[in-house]
């Protein structure tokens, strides 16, 4: 893994019984997402969405019904293995190690970022993305397996035609998984097999939740080029975007 490579972070999780929603939001907004947008340059963005029951899809297709994603851009796949980082993980606070060992669901993935697709030259500039002065409000989410990169990348550039069509669409990105951990009540005894995940994420940024309806938008994210299966999609809808000291605007 170079450490040229830019890094993407996903994270899906469900609170479950043992953790109330309230208890969830303040560890999040006020602990764990701070120690990294606050502290470390390498967090570029971080943004938090939850899902939408208007979608067509189900959240069972992710791991333990997850309702909450976060997503962060990495300057570097280095740092994932840059002890600044690896700390937060290895010495967490008591609250933050009782709540995370309460969680339904805590399903990670480290992922370096493949390619951007958008309408307009220079990567979509309708929204900020992930940072907070005007991020993307709704994402469509996809797991994607594939046997290589290569025929993912065919895939992928077979569905990125047909969004060019799709009023509302304001970029694709694609990330490959190189490294995953689903850990709460919901995998507790499952072993090896609660750990297959898919090896690719696209994260499909939408200017109005409508556009996921729109059937030109279904049949570009089905794909029918390359070898590849979404085995994972959902709606998401913004919860928060957060500033960041990389950002300069803490």
């Amino acid at each position: 893994m170079s450490d040229k490579e830019k890094g993407f972070l996903i994270v899906f999780s469900e609170p479950g019984p043992h953790v109330t929603l309230n208890e969830y939001h303040d560890w999040y907004d006020n602990e764990h997402i701070p120690l990294r947008m606050n502290h470390l340059p390498s967090f570029l963005t971080g943004a938090r969405f939850s899902y939408s029951p208007s979608s067509a899809s189900s959240p069972s297709s992710f791991p333990g019904n997850s309702t909450w994603v976060a997503m962060y851009d990495i300057a570097s796949t280095s740092t994932f293995t840059d002890p600044s980082y690896t700390v937060l993980r290895a010495n967490r606070s008591p609250r933050e190690a009782d709540l995370v060992a309460r969680l339904h669901v805590l399903d990670r993935r480290t992922c370096k970022v493949l390619k951007s697709y958008s309408p307009e030259e220079g990567g979509g500039s309708m929204t900020t993305g992930l940072r907070p002065e005007h991020p993307t409000r709704w994402v469509v989410i996809q797991g994607v397996s594939s046997p290589t990169e290569e025929k993912f990348e065919e895939w992928m550039n077979g569905v990125a035609k047909k969004l060019f069509d799709v009023s509302g669409w304001v970029k694709s990105r694609s990330f490959k998984c190189y490294d995953n951990l689903v850990s709460g009540k919901v995998v507790e005894g499952l072993g090896a097999e609660a750990q297959k995940v898919p090896g690719f994420i696209v994260v499909h940024e939408l200017l109005r939740e409508i556009v996921a309806a729109d059937q030109g938008f279904q049949n570009a994210v089905e794909g029918t080029e390359g070898d590849a299966v979404v085995d994972e999609s959902a709606l998401w809808q913004l919860y928060k975007a957060y500033p960041g000291i990389a950002q300069g605007n803490i």
